[in-house]
């Protein structure tokens, strides 16, 4: 898709919304999207961005996505498109398959030790939320710690069930909510999911050669 006759002008941020610099949505092939335009920043790789887009009728849409490719002095930023919600909070979802343990339950804001550790399998993690596994009855609405190593990233973040599915394998599927994360933790699951997603891409070489340099 040629965005550059929809929108008139594209302002990347950071995750903060301050203004980082200036541009054009350019292409879409349904997994990354470019962005054309002088003086892009040296940005890092899955780096979390906000991207608001102009329409020439004034209206605004605003992409929270993250950084795919960025390199120094050429006029294209490329940007993982299946990111892109449209000013709804929709999150990339990828599929795991993580084990770990619950220890704590938050209980009035306090965290309570659980008599034994409850083995859980995450089997899909957003910046949202998680997808997981366990052969233990879990409470609805009830609110626990996790702490999982993503890569070689100790992160923790607690959650709140939201609703619970049978699964043949697991017995019990809970979909959480993540309610309480930091900032920090917030990297490390973003820098998981795109490592994860740049081993199962590796469209990278070809996104080069193609459309790296503006003919």
């Amino acid at each position: 898709m040629d965005f550059s006759n929809k929108f008139h002008k594209t302002d990347i941020c950071d995750y903060e919304g301050n203004l980082l610099a200036s541009g054009y949505l350019w292409n879409d092939n349904g997994d990354y999207i470019e962005i054309r335009g002088k003086n892009l920043p040296l940005l890092q790789e899955g780096e979390k961005l906000r991207i608001i887009a102009h329409h020439r009728n004034a209206r605004a849409e605003i992409f929270n996505t993250f950084v795919y490719v960025s390199r120094e002095n050429y006029l294209s930023l490329y940007v993982v498109s299946k990111t892109i919600d449209s000013n709804q909070r929709k999150f990339y979802r990828i599929k795991t398959n993580i084990r770990t343990s619950l220890e704590y339950e938050i209980k009035n804001r306090e965290e309570i030790r659980l008599e034994r550790p409850i083995d859980v399998c995450i089997l899909d993690l957003s910046l949202g939320g998680i997808r997981m596994g366990s052969k233990a009855a879990l409470e609805m609405n009830g609110w626990y710690k996790i702490n999982v190593l993503l890569g070689k990233d100790a992160t923790e973040f607690t959650v709140k069930i939201i609703r619970r599915m049978d699964s043949e394998v697991w017995g019990n599927e809970y979909g959480c909510v993540i309610k309480e994360i930091t900032r920090e933790s917030e990297q490390k699951i973003c820098r998981y999911i795109f490592d994860r997603e740049r081993q199962r891409k590796a469209k990278i070489n070809s996104i080069l050669k193609k459309s790296i340099f503006i003919q």
